[in-house]
């Protein structure tokens, strides 16, 4: 079964996290001790002793730390590969009840067409925007990178069409990828760069 390759937003059983009504959760563990723990992004609930989601707090972001070992977090550890936690580990901790998997192809949809809503944002040269954007969907991209077959090199392809050309050039460069799989991780390339970011989130 295809499926990203560590624990994402889009992999949650969201009616088990209820902290603002507008729930946005993020997956992740400590680097240190493996502790799986959820974030909500819009309220900044954290869900510390899953599967216990009646446990929560809103953490003092001067004082970041682990809520099992209590080792600090870096202010990043959203961008940090370190932190992610895949799907064998989650299970080991006992968490599957909290996982609801949707078919890979709604994941490439969603993918898709948030792929071009940036294409939107880079055409018309918001780039803040489209910085801000691609933050909050580049994990859902880069946990499905290796499971899509030239996604990789799409993005680097992308990378190097943000290198050579103008911006608005560089998005229209993109069109001419028939696949729509392949010209989103283009798209991501181009983001890519002007983050300053080509790692390709791996």
């Amino acid at each position: 079964m295809q499926r990203p390759s560590w624990v994402i937003e889009q992999t949650l059983d969201h009616s088990k996290f209820n902290c603002c009504g507008n729930e946005k959760p993020f997956p992740f563990k400590c680097n240190d001790c493996g502790h799986a723990m959820v974030l909500c992004c819009e309220c900044d609930t954290l869900y510390q002793g899953l599967p216990d989601t009646d446990q929560r707090t809103v953490p003092d972001w001067n004082e970041w730390t682990c809520s099992a070992c209590n080792a600090k977090l870096p202010d990043t550890f959203m961008s940090l590969p370190d932190y992610r936690i895949t799907f064998d580990e989650w299970s080991k901790l006992g968490l599957d009840s909290l996982i609801s998997m949707p078919p890979f192809s709604d994941l490439q949809r969603m993918l898709n067409d948030s792929a071009q809503r940036l294409r939107t944002y880079l055409e018309r040269g918001m780039r803040s925007t489209a910085n801000r954007y691609a933050f909050h969907f580049d994990d859902l991209a880069s946990s499905m990178q290796s499971a899509i077959a030239g996604a990789e090199d799409a993005r680097h392809q992308g990378q190097q069409f943000a290198d050579d050309k103008k911006l608005a050039d560089a998005v229209r460069q993109c069109d001419t990828i028939s696949d729509p799989d392949l010209r989103t991780y283009a798209i991501i390339g181009i983001v890519d760069v002007l983050r300053g970011d080509t790692k390709n989130g791996t």
